[in-house]
C-alpha cells in the first residue's frame, strides 16, 4: 500500500491537469476503489496472494488521491464554509472506522472465511459515491481560471453556493487570481523565486509535517500489539480501540464549527499539542513496560489516553490541514507542484518512520 501511495502522489498532478479536479477526485478515485476491492475479492475466491497485493497497491493509489478530493471540495466551497466542508469530508472516514472496528474481530468478519466482506462493502460505497458525485459540476476555479469558461463557472457557482452569495463578487475574485498567474503551471524553481509562493509553500509544509511526526503511523501498524504489551488481552484491546474512536467521534461534529470560530492557526496549535500529549503518554506507558511493570493499570491507562489524544487530533483535522491550506493560500497554478512536493516529503517521512 505504501508503494501505491508513492505512485499515487507522483501521478495525481498529471491526472488532475489532464482530466480535471472533479474527474480525478471522484470518478477516477472511485474506479480505483472498485478495482481494488474486486482484486481483493478475487484473491479470496482463488486463494491467489498476488491479487491481494494488487488490491492493496490500488487502494494506496486511491488513498493518495484523497488529497485531490479535499482540494476539490475546498475549491467548490464558499470562503466562510471551506473549513466546514473539508472537516465533514474527513469525518466520513472516521465514522466508517468507528463502525468497522467492532466487527473486525476474529469471531465476525476478521476471520479467514469472512474478511472479504470489508473490501466488498468498500467497493459498493465507492460505486455509490461515483454514481452520485459524477453529476456534480467541475470546480468553478478550474472552469474559470484554467478552462476560461465563465458561463459554466457561473453555473457551477450557483450549484455550490446557492443564492446566498454574490456570484459576481466571486467571479471578480477569480479574475484577480487569473490575472496574477502568468503561467499555466509552475515548477518548484519558479515557486522559490516568488516570495509569496515561498511563504505559501512553507505554511503548507509546516502543516504537512505534523502527521508523519505524530504517532499515527506507528498506531496504524502496531496499536493492537502495543495495547497487548501494556497488559490488555485481545478482547480488551479491541474494546479499548472502539472506546478511543467513540470518545474522539464527537470532535468530528464540532471541529467544523471550531475551525471557523477560532481559525486555522489556533486549530493547528491545538493539534500539535494533542500530538505532543500523545507521545508523552505513550512514552510513559512504554517506560512501565521497559522497567518490567506492564500489568499495572497505570500502564494501559497511559497508553489508551495517549492513543485517544492522537485520535482526537486526527478528528480535529490533522490530516486535512495541508490540503486545506493548499486550496486556500496557494495560487491555482502552483497547487499541482506544491501538492507533489508536500506529499513526496510526507511519504518519505512515513517511510523513514516505518523503517525506524
Amino acid at each position: 500500500m505504501m508503494i501505491g501511495l508513492v505512485v499515487g502522489f507522483l501521478v495525481m498532478g498529471y491526472f488532475k491537469e489532464t482530466f480535471g479536479t472533479r474527474n480525478t477526485a471522484v470518478v477516477l478515485r472511485s474506479l480505483l476503489g472498485i478495482v481494488g476491492s474486486i482484486s481483493m475479492m478475487i484473491s479470496f475466491a482463488t486463494g491467489r496472494f498476488e491479487f491481494f497485493v494488487l488490491g492493496h497497491f490500488i487502494s494506496g493509489v486511491a488513498a493518495a488521491f484523497k488529497v485531490i478530493l479535499l482540494i476539490y471540495v475546498a475549491e467548490c466551497s464558499p470562503d466562510d464554509k471551506r473549513g466546514l466542508t473539508s472537516m465533514v469530508v474527513n469525518s466520513g472516514g472516521v465514522v466508517a472506522v468507528l463502525l468497522a472496528t467492532p466487527v473486525c474481530v476474529s469471531s465476525l468478519i476478521g476471520s479467514d472465511r469472512n474478511w472479504f466482506i470489508l473490501p466488498a462493502v468498500c467497493g459498493v460505497m465507492a460505486a455509490g459515491h461515483a454514481l452520485v458525485a459524477v453529476h456534480f459540476p467541475q470546480s468553478p476555479k478550474q472552469l474559470y481560471i484554467r478552462d476560461h469558461d465563465e458561463e459554466e463557472a457561473r453555473a457551477a457557482l450557483k450549484f455550490y453556493y446557492g443564492s446566498q452569495y454574490d456570484i459576481d463578487e466571486v467571479i471578480s475574485e477569480m479574475e484577480t487570481e487569473r490575472r496574477y498567474e502568468t503561467h499555466e503551471s509552475v515548477s518548484l524553481k519558479e515557486i522559490m523565486k516568488d516570495a509569496s509562493n515561498r511563504y505559501s509553500l512553507f505554511i503548507v509544509l509546516l502543516c504537512a509535517f505534523v502527521p508523519p511526526f505524530s504517532a499515527l503511523n506507528i498506531k496504524l501498524q502496531y496499536l493492537m500489539s502495543m495495547l497487548g504489551s501494556y497488559g490488555l488481552s485481545v478482547l480488551q484491546a479491541n474494546t479499548a480501540m472502539t472506546a478511543m474512536n467513540a470518545i474522539a467521534l464527537p470532535v468530528c461534529f464540532i471541529a467544523p464549527l471550531l475551525i471557523e470560530r477560532f481559525g486555522r492557526r489556533k486549530m493547528f496549535v491545538a493539534i500539535t499539542l494533542l500530538c505532543s500529549l500523545e507521545w508523552a503518554a505513550l512514552g510513559a506507558a512504554q517506560t512501565f513496560v521497559d522497567v518490567g511493570a506492564p500489568n499495572k493499570p497505570s500502564c494501559w491507562v497511559f497508553g489508551v489516553f495517549g492513543a485517544t489524544m492522537g485520535q482526537i487530533a486526527v478528528n480535529l483535522g490533522m490530516l486535512i490541514m495541508s490540503p486545506m491550506m493548499i486550496s486556500e493560500i496557494c495560487p491555482y497554478n502552483t497547487r499541482n507542484a506544491i501538492s507533489k512536493i508536500v506529499q513526496a516529503l510526507d511519504v518519505y517521512m512515513d517511510f523513514i518512520a516505518a523503517k525506524s
